[in-house]
């Protein structure tokens, strides 16, 4: 676009403010306060995000400090928990060996006894004089 043409563009568009009754000086005034608006916003805009950054970083650190504590008492949980079946198993391990002991027999001292008698009976009746 040349410079011509801009200079005939800016006179055309003076024209249609005049026909609505808006001077170049108004126009100007409007721009400017709606510039510091935006200018205002974008501000509050920064500030917001700036605190809601911090805010979020202390919910962060309060978030892995509960998560820290959190960790530490599953962890003792856990121990508190392997010790209690380490000695469960160690009871079931001696209530299984109990019930597999073999029971003692007692008829064999039975049989002893039988056969102590049957050698007896034998010397006896070998050893007896010949009548």
């Amino acid at each position: 676009m040349s410079a011509d043409a801009a200079v005939t563009w800016a006179e055309r568009a003076e024209g249609k403010l005049a026909e609505r009754g808006v001077t170049a000086d108004h126009l100007r005034g409007v721009v400017a306060d709606r510039a510091g608006a935006l200018v205002e916003r974008a501000e509050q805009v920064e500030k917001s995000t700036r605190k809601r950054r911090k805010q979020l970083a202390k919910k962060a650190r309060l978030v892995r400090k509960d998560v820290a504590k959190a960790t530490e008492r599953a962890r003792k949980e856990a121990r508190s928990r392997a010790k209690d079946v380490r000695k469960a198993a160690k009871q079931a391990r001696k209530d299984y060996a109990a019930s597999q002991r073999p029971q003692r027999s007692r008829w064999p001292w039975v049989l002893g006894v039988l056969a102590a008698g049957a050698v007896a009976a034998y010397v006896a009746l070998t050893r007896r004089p010949q009548e």
